[in-house]
C-alpha cells in the first residue's frame, strides 16, 4: 500500500463530517495520537499502552510531501524502537470510541463513529541506507484501507436503530450488523442487544455515505434486515 493514498483517502468523517484523528499503533506496544501542526506535518505523541522504553517526551514526526513521506524521531532510542516494530496507522472519528481493557484497549465503533486502518507496516532499509515504511504482506500492497468500519443510527418511535458496516478490503468481505434499543434498555447497563449480522457478498462498490444519500442508504440497510 502507499501511505499517501491512505492519508488522503479522507480526513473528515463520512458520517458526521467531523475531522478525523490519525493514530499510529506499534504492535504489542504504544499507541501514538497525532496533531497536525502544519499543513504537511503530523506530530505523534504517546497516547495509550505506553511501552516502558518509550517516554512521555518521545514523539514521531511524519512529513507529508504528497506522494512521499519522511519520518523523524525524537531520539535514536525512539527511532530504534520504531524500526524494530511492526505497526499500522488508523483514523478514528470520535475519541470516545476507545474502551480501556486492562492495559490495552478496544475500539467501540458505536461511540467511535468511523474507523479505518492500514495493513501492518515495518521500516525497511533501502539500498541507499534510508528507512522506508513498507507493507509486510505482499498481498496487501495494493490496498488503500485494510478495513473501514462505520456506525449509523436513527430514532424511530423512541427506539434507536443502530447499523454498522465493516468493509474488510483485505478479503473482499463486507459484514453488516444491526440492532435496536429503546430508552429503558439503554438505562440497563447489563442489557445486551440481539445483534443481527449478515455477510454481504454482492456489495460491488463502496456505498455513498453522504448526508444527501443517508436516508436511501438506511432504507437499503432496512431491506437487508427484512429480506434476511
Amino acid at each position: 500500500m502507499k501511505l499517501n493514498e491512505f492519508i488522503h483517502f479522507n480526513q473528515r468523517c463520512p458520517i458526521c463530517d467531523n475531522d478525523l484523528t490519525l493514530y499510529l499503533q506499534m504492535k504489542d506496544s504504544t499507541c501514538f495520537r497525532s496533531h497536525k501542526q502544519k499543513k504537511n506535518l503530523y506530530h505523534f505523541e504517546p497516547f495509550k499502552c505506553i511501552n516502558k522504553s518509550i517516554s512521555d517526551e518521545d514523539y514521531i514526526d511524519l512529513y507529508d510531501y504528497g506522494s512521499d513521506f519522511e519520518t523523524k524521531f525524537s531520539s535514536s532510542q525512539m527511532a530504534a524502537e520504531a524500526k524494530r516494530s511492526q505497526l499500522y496507522f488508523f483514523y478514528l472519528c470520535n475519541e470516545r470510541g476507545f474502551e480501556e481493557v486492562g492495559t490495552d484497549y478496544n475500539i467501540n465503533i458505536y461511540d467511535g463513529c468511523y474507523y479505518r486502518d492500514t495493513p501492518f507496516l515495518e521500516y525497511q532499509k533501502t539500498a541507499k541506507k534510508s528507512w522506508l515504511l513498507k507493507t509486510i504482506n505482499p498481498d496487501h500492497e495494493l490496498l488503500i484501507n485494510y478495513k473501514e468500519i462505520l456506525s449509523f443510527s436513527k430514532e424511530v418511535n423512541d427506539v434507536e436503530k443502530v447499523y454498522m458496516l465493516n468493509l474488510n478490503n483485505h478479503d473482499n468481505k463486507t459484514v453488516f450488523m444491526h440492532y435496536s434499543v429503546n430508552e429503558e434498555q439503554k438505562k440497563d447497563k447489563d442489557y445486551t442487544p440481539n445483534v443481527f449480522e449478515k455477510e454481504i457478498s454482492d456489495l460491488i462498490a463502496r456505498p455513498n455515505f453522504s448526508t444527501v444519500n443517508r436516508e436511501r442508504l438506511l432504507s437499503r440497510f432496512d431491506s437487508w434486515v427484512i429480506l434476511s
